[in-house]
């Protein structure tokens, strides 16, 4: 009997083993975007976010209604993790209509954990991204 569950439990070890743990902290740069499945031309340079164990902080460039050109623009918040759905809450951010709004989204990391695909809604538009590790 010792050995059945002995063998059951390593199964279920090797098992719950196979599914990519989602470790986010870290730097990640954005390198696609979809808009509606549809691609998204990325500015120059690269958007940028960094996760700490609470906190996310990111950077990126576009257009904002008080810039006449492209301008860095950044934004900061707290998250939290759980299982595949991340939920970001942002506190301050360089557009002011996006202060206190909350994103959910569902996260799916790459075998090696270089990357990660994550999907949101913002009102009729779904966004995908994909973000490769930095560190």
């Amino acid at each position: 009997m010792k050995k059945v569950l002995l063998v059951a439990a390593l199964i279920m070890h090797a098992t719950l083993g196979m599914t990519a743990e989602i470790k986010l902290s870290g730097a990640w740069q954005l390198s696609e975007a979809y808009q509606n499945a549809r691609a998204v031309t990325l500015t120059q340079p690269a958007a940028v976010t960094v996760y700490t164990a609470q906190h996310v902080i990111y950077n990126y460039y576009a257009r904002l209604p008080t810039c006449l050109s492209p301008a860095l623009s950044t934004g900061f918040g707290a998250y939290t993790l759980s299982g595949a759905s991340l939920t970001e809450v942002i506190a301050n951010e360089s557009d002011p209509s996006a202060i206190g709004t909350t994103v959910n989204s569902t996260l799916t990391m790459s075998d090696d954990g270089l990357s990660l695909e994550k999907t949101y809604q913002r009102g009729e538009v779904t966004h995908r991204e994909v973000w490769s590790r930095l560190d």
